[in-house]
């Protein structure tokens, strides 16, 4: 609400009404340059939409037509491309699945030569425990029979020395008679 000042009014009331007149003044500052800014909007923008012509349309879809091309065509390159890398890969997983079989198969083999070995360590300790078992009956046997060879050797020597001493005193007993 603007206050109209006369001779009459109070020295406030007249800085009062000269502040308000000043907001005013600050107030419409701001919106003019607002103002401007938008009519130069517009200007560019009808002068833009003045330079497309039909030709103008026309050139920049052709212009669009043969980005798209061009960026199909390196899609394309590009699945191309990785299609070969994807081939080289089935390729190398086929190798790495037959060096695997041919571990498993070597690994199946070392199991099986694992299950020998020591099967033949079992027969094998079987075999030490039985020539042991043989090899101290053995011994059992000859110190037996050298057992009784040297008590047949003794009984032996004993009668054969009872037989020389029986028969020289029955020399000596023919002898003396």
């Amino acid at each position: 609400m603007e206050k109209k000042v006369n001779i009459k009014n109070t020295k406030n009331e007249i800085i009062e009404a000269y502040n308000d007149l000043l907001e005013k003044v600050k107030d419409n500052k701001k919106e003019e340059p607002k103002k401007e800014l938008e009519k130069q909007k517009q200007i560019e923008t009808v002068k833009q939409v003045a330079d497309m012509s039909q030709n103008g349309i026309v050139k920049e879809v052709s212009e669009l037509k043969i980005n798209l091309t061009s960026s199909l065509d390196k899609i394309g390159d590009q699945f191309v491309s990785e299609f070969k890398k994807f081939e080289e890969l089935q390729k190398a997983i086929a190798f790495e699945k037959k060096n695997l079989e041919e571990l498993y198969q070597l690994s199946a083999s070392t199991d099986s030569l694992a299950v020998m070995l020591l099967a033949q360590k079992e027969k094998k300790e079987e075999f030490e425990a039985e020539m042991l078992d043989k090899k101290q009956q053995l011994e059992l046997e000859i110190e037996e029979t050298k057992s009784a060879w040297s008590k047949e050797k003794h009984l032996h020597t004993a009668s054969l020395k009872e037989e020389t001493e029986g028969l020289k005193k029955k020399r000596l007993r023919a002898f003396s008679l």
